[in-house]
């Protein structure tokens, strides 16, 4: 009988340890970074990145969590992210702040490294411009 449990107990071990790998390595949860615009106060964001069953791949949230400058966006909203793709260590989406004007949306490039986010947030209309990229760097917070 205690071989059993013994056995149970290691099988059950061996799981709970391949089960934490993944999701250290896996940039599914809750992030946060602080976006500097120019000349502007630091306005602290999360994202929420979690496994999309539909497609097999990646669906999340983009959330303003502190104060902002300006009326259109405020503490506490919250807005969808489209395209988002996790190739390698490399993580692209674009949080849709207005739908139906991708020019005000941000679009996001980052890496996945040393359990980090670290990339850029462009608004759409300046894509094309890596002079009005946004520095940032997102800790995983859950």
């Amino acid at each position: 009988m205690p071989r059993i449990w013994l056995g149970r107990c290691l099988v059950l071990a061996a799981a709970l340890l391949i089960g934490c790998g993944r999701a250290r390595n896996s940039v599914e949860g809750n992030w946060e970074a602080a976006i500097v615009e120019r000349n502007g106060p630091p306005v602290q964001v999360g994202i929420r990145l979690d496994a999309d069953p539909k497609t097999g791949g990646l669906s999340g949230t983009f959330t303003i969590l502190g104060d902002t400058p300006g009326p259109d966006i405020k503490k506490g909203d919250s807005f969808p992210l489209k395209g988002v793709k996790l190739e390698g260590s490399k993580l692209t989406f674009v949080a849709v702040l207005f739908a139906g004007d991708d020019n005000d949306n941000l679009h996001f490039d980052l890496e996945l490294k040393g359990g980090r986010l670290t990339g850029t947030a462009c608004e759409g209309r300046h894509v094309a411009k890596p002079g009005r990229a946004m520095a940032l760097t997102f800790h995983r917070t859950h």
